[in-house]
């Protein structure tokens, strides 16, 4: 069945208004935040409380939405974000759909760890509908978004005379553009892996989620941003500065760097003296590492919301804590959702994790996640 998304606009008009530059305005959309995580390090992006969506955030020049995974919810909260954002004349100059998506084809590995705009997007909802959406790209790459994990090569078989890659959202996000404001839009897509080997695939995807969205990141700051050489006059391509020669930079990495370089108004060889970190230095800490560690904390002192979210719910975790059960959260903040580790010997025990458990203010972590702390 394909209907529009039925929204209630009727409360629309009592959010408050924001007065933003709408120049270069645009929607990033992600289906999770492991994705988004190098976009909301890289800028300063805040917490649009007065809209009646979680996970919609902005900065200067971008919306960003979370919409979770599925065609429905990027549906349901794409349309419902354009209607807010109307709603407050901010309607974006752009909408892009950035995530990872997978390659169906087994005889083609050369797509695996390439970053693509899309050409075409399909949707298959237990069969394939060809109500499809065309971005404004020259690309010659196509994607079909399912409602359903592919776990099978029967699946992909019947997929792949349609389309070499899959994702689960896409679909959703564009059908809702064209059934409320039709804003221009584009789709680029991370290829992790491929779908054939789908149990080692999903562990692998959360594993490197921060590196798949650097790339992201990495491609969407040389198309669709101002180079770092034109604002700065520095060559990304120069070598970085000696004070540096302890740790290892993928070229993705480097360039993100540098461009916090920029945001954060620090020259590149200020930066281990700035942020004190001779200890991460003399570690026995491997290259890539430390590497890791310098960009967090530069993307932390960029953007302080998420920095104050991992630690609000740190503190949370801690503090219902005790030696029976520990509660802890997605480390990646892509998920939003709270583990709690157990362990007891006899019934008292066990009645004390269980007091624990049914005590447990899921909704106080519930309101971090979105912002509200």
């Amino acid at each position: 069945m394909q209907h529009s998304i039925p929204v209630d606009t009727s409360q629309l008009r009592f959010f408050t208004v924001h007065v933003i530059n709408r120049s270069v305005m645009r929607l990033l959309i992600f289906a999770h935040r492991g994705e988004a995580k190098a976009f909301l390090g890289a800028d300063t992006y805040s917490a649009e409380k007065s809209a009646p969506i979680a996970d919609l955030y902005r900065s200067e020049s971008n919306f960003l939405l979370i919409t979770g995974e599925g065609i429905e919810p990027a549906m349901l909260k794409t349309a419902m974000t354009l209607t807010y954002l109307h709603s407050i004349d901010s309607l974006p100059n752009e909408i892009i759909n950035l995530g990872i998506c997978g390659s169906i084809d087994p005889r083609d590995k050369e797509l695996v760890g390439k970053v693509l705009e899309i050409r075409t997007i399909y949707a298959n909802r237990d069969k394939t509908e060809f109500k499809s959406f065309t971005c404004h790209s020259d690309s010659k790459q196509d994607l079909i978004t399912t409602s359903k994990r592919i776990l099978e090569a029967e699946q992909t078989e019947k997929l792949l005379p349609i389309a070499k890659l899959v994702d689960r959202e896409a679909w959703g996000v564009f059908y809702a553009i064209q059934q409320t404001f039709k804003v221009q839009f584009k789709c680029i897509k991370m290829v992790s892996d491929n779908v054939h080997h789908e149990n080692e695939f999903c562990q692998r995807i959360k594993e490197t989620a921060e590196q798949y969205s650097i790339a992201l990141y990495q491609y969407f700051s040389e198309n669709f941003q101002t180079s770092y050489e034109e604002t700065t006059g520095l060559d990304k391509d120069h070598p970085l500065p000696k004070e540096l020669s302890s740790f290892y930079f993928t070229y993705a990495q480097k360039n993100l760097f540098l461009s916090l370089c920029e945001k954060l108004n620090i020259k590149p060889h200020e930066v281990l003296q700035h942020y004190n970190l001779t200890d991460v230095i003399e570690s026995k800490t491997t290259p890539k590492e430390k590497t890791k560690v310098l960009i967090q904390k530069m993307q932390e002192s960029l953007s302080p919301m998420l920095f104050k979210l991992r630690e609000e719910l740190s503190q949370k975790s801690k503090s219902f804590s005790d030696d029976k059960i520990h509660f802890s959260f997605d480390p990646n903040l892509e998920k939003e959702e709270v583990k709690a580790n157990l362990q007891f010997k006899d019934d008292a025990e066990l009645e004390h994790v269980i007091t624990k458990l049914k005590s447990f203010p899921l909704h106080e972590f519930q309101k971090v996640y979105r912002g509200d702390f």
